[in-house]
């Protein structure tokens, strides 16, 4: 038996809005790459990545700061495959006037949720 924890994820004492800027694609424009994106509205729980967490992730990401990211809706790092995942770029999340790339994706769909962890892109 597999327990969801998405009414905890969503819920709106613990949850907060984040909007996430996710690659569709793109094709090349005069020789240059154009990517092309959508907004997605996101709402979850949002908390600082713990060390365990930032062992998992590229050492040359881990001095930008990081954060984990936990949501009902899908959440995608880069895939060139397309397999089980829609190819692109990784999402970018952005929260509280900061923008995350997110690294790592956990699979908790199981369990009604997604986690991913985003290192700061932006800010101080």
């Amino acid at each position: 038996m597999v327990i969801s924890v998405a009414e905890v994820v969503t819920d709106p004492d613990l949850a907060e809005p984040f909007v996430i800027t996710r690659s569709q694609g793109g094709s090349f424009i005069a020789g240059v790459w154009s990517n092309q994106v959508i907004t997605v509205n996101g709402y979850g729980v949002i908390q600082p990545s713990t060390p365990e967490e930032l062992e998992q992730i590229p050492e040359g990401d881990r001095v930008l700061g990081a954060m984990s990211f936990h949501s009902a809706d899908p959440l995608y790092e880069t895939n060139t495959t397309g397999v089980n995942t829609p190819s692109g770029i990784s999402d970018v999340i952005a929260w509280r006037n900061q923008t995350y790339r997110l690294v790592k994706i956990f699979p908790w769909e199981d369990f009604g949720y997604y986690k991913g962890i985003g290192v700061r892109m932006s800010g101080q």
